[in-house]
């Protein structure tokens, strides 16, 4: 009971942390959250899950599903995981019992609680019975009555059990002696859970009579076998010590080793008889298991866990969708100065700790990291799972990662070694993804039009003076989330439209006053230069510059004065071409 109640806790504390769960409660729709539940119980093989509010009202009900705002019925288990964290115990509900967890709901703080329960019946002793051999009742002991819950005695043996509430307590503190359908049984009693509701315990017991039979049978057995073995021990152990004892033992050793993922670990045994060939099995299957562990590392390291997982559980063939998704192009500035100014070892070395930092944020901000080439990054969000907010989530991995490389130029700096400054480009739109290559070598990956402008707006990022850029496409996507500043209105070499590009500054929670201020005055310095008053731009430019530096603010005051020289066609619409 103990193991099951640990599982059960695991099981919720798992599902409580689950996204896609938690997006469901998010809606708050019953249905969604009956479906939820449903799917999540199936999952783990519960009776029926409940999610119950923080003042313990009823939410959803896997086994009533038109309950729905009345009081937990087992408010009791509410107020000690309030305690604790996490609470379970034995409950019931009409004519069964369940064992019951309760865990609270994190997003990150408590928002509701998760019951999930398991019925307590045949099913469950019978287990028991299969694992002790003894017989096992479960019984519920209140107002010195007994009621029995479930038990694998007969009937009529239940009947006299239940009967029998005095002597089912003597069991609890030592072995007693009860008599059930005529013959004696050695009985144990356990309690399980005891509260104002009265007790639940356990009591094994075991029919002496049936005990002593094999008993007997071993009796008669051993003098027939005493017998025999005094012809037989000299000859036995003599040959047992060279065929067989040997062998034996190198084999079991062989599976200790293996048991605890020793896989290298070989037998030897010069023998051409059956414990040779065993031998010579146990080695090749030694090295399949090496061989397995190599290709799953290898895999897990060449390609994501998302792609690894598609690739694993379907046949790889070659062929691709289009799907709506976001592309990102990132890239160290100035690398191939860098690279001709270290030593190999040492650029590997600070290269390696780059990448392997900035991995580790697009994989945990739900990315798949398409490839590396040299120092750029190439990633993908929306394949091959599909995800509804595949721009907010890249946008929110390069925010991070900007501010992951600031931890790293600090360290740098005080290691005396190269600082990485990193440019960043973004775009969201309909690309085709999958499998492409070849039949003999292919690669997970996407390609498109919209995957090109993703690569032309990072290099975009140095005329700029930026390190996050993304396209109107991304910027419609995640205004609501993150602060942006329009920087321009480009033609990308190779596209006939035009598109705005926008930097990105912060997450809009994390905004400060100044950065608020500084993106509006650049705003209004924007709208006055596209209306060709360049006095009034020209103040508010050089005010982005004084407070904040603003390398684009310089950028369209250098503008100003070529358009100041050289005034535009009655027809120009602001929109500037970038060849790179």
């Amino acid at each position: 009971m103990q193991s099951r109640r640990q599982k059960l806790a695991d099981g919720a504390r798992v599902l409580s942390a689950d996204y896609a769960f938690k997006q469901a409660i998010a809606t708050g729709d019953r249905d969604t959250l009956l479906s939820a539940l449903n799917n999540l119980r199936n999952r783990i093989g519960a009776d029926s899950m409940q999610l119950v509010s923080m003042d313990a009202l009823l939410k959803a009900d896997t086994s009533r599903p038109d309950a729905y705002g009345g009081p937990f019925e087992f408010a009791s288990l509410i107020e000690l995981a309030e305690q604790s964290g996490e609470a379970s115990g034995i409950v019931f509900q009409g004519n069964e019992t369940h064992q019951a967890v309760v865990v609270p709901l994190l997003a990150p703080d408590p928002v509701a609680w998760l019951c999930i329960t398991f019925r307590i019946g045949a099913a469950l002793v019978g287990e028991l019975k299969a694992t002790t051999h003894a017989d096992i009742s479960l019984l519920h002991l209140r107002d010195n009555k007994a009621e029995l819950i479930a038990s694998t005695l007969p009937m009529p043996m239940q009947h006299e059990l239940s009967a029998n509430p005095t002597g089912i307590m003597s069991s609890i503190s030592e072995p007693v002696m009860l008599i059930m359908g005529g013959s004696e049984h050695v009985s144990r009693g356990s309690i399980l859970q005891q509260n104002g509701h009265g007790v639940v315990l356990a009591v094994l017991q075991r029919s002496m009579q049936e005990a002593l039979q094999a008993f007997y049978r071993l009796r008669s057995m051993l003098l027939l076998i005493s017998l025999l073995g005094l012809v037989l021990t000299a000859a036995g152990i003599f040959w047992l010590s060279r065929s067989v004892t040997r062998p034996v033992k190198l084999l079991a050793e062989g599976v200790r080793e293996i048991e605890q993922h020793r896989f290298e670990h070989r037998i030897s045994m010069d023998r051409q008889d059956e414990f040779g060939n065993l031998a010579g099995a146990f080695n090749n299957m030694a090295e399949g298991l090496v061989e397995r562990d190599k290709v799953r590392d290898l895999l897990g390291k060449v390609v994501s866990p998302e792609v690894a997982h598609e690739l694993m559980r379907s046949e790889v063939k070659l062929g691709g969708e289009e799907r709506s998704m976001t592309a990102f192009f990132s890239d160290i500035a100035g690398f191939t100065s860098i690279s001709e100014a270290m030593q190999a070892p040492d650029l590997v070395q600070l290269l390696n700790e780059y990448l392997t930092a900035m991995g580790e944020i697009i994989q945990q901000c739900g990315g798949v990291i398409d490839k590396y080439i040299g120092d750029a990054i190439v990633a993908f969000w929306g394949a091959p799972v599909t995800n509804e907010q595949h721009a907010e989530h890249a946008v929110r991995a390069a925010v991070r990662m900007q501010k992951r490389l600031e931890e790293l130029r600090q360290q740098w700096r005080e290691q005396g070694r190269t600082e990485l400054f990193v440019r960043m480009g973004i775009n969201s739109g309909a690309m085709v993804v999958g499998n492409m290559g070849s039949r003999d070598r292919m690669d997970y990956t996407m390609i498109g039009d919209a995957v090109n402008l993703a690569a032309r707006l990072e290099g975009a990022n140095k005329y700029y003076g930026s390190t996050i850029l993304v396209s109107e496409f991304t910027h419609a996507m995640i205004q609501e989330v993150f602060l942006c500043r329009e920087l321009d209105r480009i033609r990308v070499q190779g596209k006939n439209d035009a598109i705005r590009i926008y930097e990105v500054i912060a997450e809009i929670d994390n905004a400060s006053p100044m950065m608020r201020d500084s993106a509006a005055r650049f705003e209004e310095a924007l709208r006055a230069f596209r209306r060709m008053r360049f006095e009034e731009a020209a103040p508010l430019f050089k005010h982005c510059i004084e407070t904040t530096g603003d390398p684009a603010s310089q950028l369209y005051l250098q503008r100003i004065t070529d358009l100041v020289a050289n005034p535009p066609a009655a027809n120009w619409d602001w929109t500037y071409h970038i060849s790179k």
